[in-house]
């Protein structure tokens, strides 16, 4: 029987049919993307208004949010409540320089005393008079808070190393979106999604161990305005970029508000600056001066996140170190106790 072999494909032709494939696999392609920026372009809206729509916030705030810059040191007050009960509180504070977060655990369960007191503030003024509670009491300033509604959240070193963990999972970055309404039923914050999910990015390469959580009680004590305290927080909450600039400032404080220029001078000893002398006029001001002998750029930008002020010539002002700071009436009520 004779045998058929198949006639073969003209050279040309298989050319053309490979340049047809070729075709057609490119047409796949851009019909793939072109229905993917499609999608995109319909859901751009959505997405980009739930990154500038901001979280729930406490109905009689009054104060007002300067831009979050974490070039900084930046602290973070975390509380959570249920109704007007403040069940647990903590700060977290992240420093860019080395890469570094740390976190306080107030345990408030566990110190009747303090929480308290911490109640009565926060009952009364919400988390702003807390926030300055809290910041006046240790001498720290707070960019921004998180409050947490919830009756069975309290801060501890499990729960604070295991969100750490899932924030370096990949897999945060595509739930965050789905979590934003999780999040608005439960979360109370002046925090903007953006600003959330870029601190929560840069946190992604921090290391965060065990030795980076510490308790208010390891200090010895958790009264907040003793010798103790006052130790443990300037070995945890200075600014490394302030440290750097090595700033001398002589604090003058007009407000006629007694202790306003000492607790003002413990924020910036906190940072990292070397406070020279705090000294009292008797002529009350009511804004805020400040006199610059020798340039000082971080310092004075990390000031302005604290108070409102006027930055003027030196005239011939007689002081110490680089900096003069002429403490006004208006600044004063933010560095006193609510």
């Amino acid at each position: 029987m004779a045998s058929f072999k198949p006639a073969r494909v003209p050279i040309w032709e298989k050319t053309k049919i490979e340049k047809r494939r070729g075709r057609l696999v490119k047409l796949a392609i851009f019909i793939v993307a072109a229905l993917i920026l499609t999608n995109l372009v319909i859901k751009l809206p959505g997405i980009y208004r739930d990154l500038n729509n901001p979280f729930p916030r406490f109905p009689d705030e009054k104060q007002k949010t300067s831009e979050l810059d974490t070039s900084f040191r930046t602290n973070y007050l975390l509380i959570s409540y249920e109704g007007n009960w403040l069940q647990d509180a903590a700060i977290a504070s992240y420093e860019p320089e080395d890469g570094r977060l740390t976190l306080l655990l107030f345990n408030l369960p566990e110190d009747k005393k303090l929480r308290l007191a911490a109640n009565k503030i926060f009952r009364g003024g919400g988390v702003e008079e807390l926030a300055q509670y809290f910041g006046v009491s240790l001498g720290i300033v707070f960019d921004r808070y998180l409050a947490f509604e919830s009756e069975d959240t309290y801060f501890t070193a499990e729960k604070a190393l295991d969100t750490h963990k899932q924030l370096k999972s990949t897999s945060v970055v595509f739930k965050i979106f789905g979590l934003k309404q999780e999040l608005d039923n439960v979360l109370k914050t002046n925090m903007s999604l953006s600003e959330l999910l870029g601190l929560g990015w840069e946190l992604r390469s921090t290391e965060f161990e065990e030795g980076d959580i510490v308790s208010l009680s390891s200090a010895g004590s958790t009264n907040l305005q003793s010798e103790e305290v006052a130790s443990l927080v300037n070995s945890l909450f200075f600014d490394r970029r302030v440290i750097d600039e090595a700033a001398a400032v002589t604090i003058r404080n007009s407000s006629g508000v007694a202790g306003a220029g000492n607790t003002l001078a413990g924020i910036l000893t906190n940072l990292g600056a070397t406070v020279v002398v705090v000294e009292t006029d008797g002529e009350v001001s009511e804004e805020t001066l400040l006199v610059v002998r020798n340039k000082k750029p971080t310092v004075v930008k990390r000031m302005s996140y604290i108070f409102e002020f006027k930055r003027t010539a030196s005239k011939g002002e007689e002081f110490s170190g680089d900096i003069l700071i002429d403490l006004g009436k208006e600044a004063a009520g933010d560095l006193t106790l609510p």
